[in-house]
């Protein structure tokens, strides 16, 4: 029995002195757009065995692709400013302000759900849901 108790709180210190060894790593800095397609390039080469010819031409994809996502989403934020230009037009004073504060509430609450810098997601319930939310046992659960 002790020697099962030491063997458990030996894997524990372990388990415990790697998780924190792990959030230590440096993160890898943001690539930039062409950075990002010659990577995936790459990998498309070494999964496939593609030639020089067809390594170029998938970078070159990649590359538009990249550009056209970014100009989609400074056009699509450009169409949100115009719709919040209009909506402030048609509310009084006090309804704008009561509406820039839930605007300003909102985006808060999306910062907060948003991937951190190295892809996972923050820990914790999204907005609106209270501890236990989702976790009752279903019809036909027998305690």
């Amino acid at each position: 029995m002790k020697k099962s108790s030491k063997i458990i709180v030996m894997f524990c210190v372990t388990l415990f002195c790697v998780t924190g060894v792990m959030a230590q790593r440096p993160r890898p800095a943001k690539m930039t757009d062409e950075q990002r397609a010659a990577r995936m390039a790459q990998r498309m080469t070494k999964e496939l065995s593609l030639d020089e010819k067809q390594t170029e031409l998938i970078e070159q994809i990649y590359q538009k692709h990249f550009e056209q996502e970014k100009k989609a989403e400074e056009e699509r934020l450009q169409r949100m400013q115009q719709m919040e230009d209009q909506i402030k037009q048609v509310l009084t004073a006090q309804q704008r302000e009561q509406w820039e504060k839930r605007q300003a509430e909102m985006r808060e609450s999306m910062k907060q759900r948003r991937p951190l810098p190295d892809g996972r997601r923050p820990m914790g319930p999204g907005p609106g849901m209270e501890p236990g939310f989702g976790l009752e046992p279903g019809p036909g659960f027998d305690e």
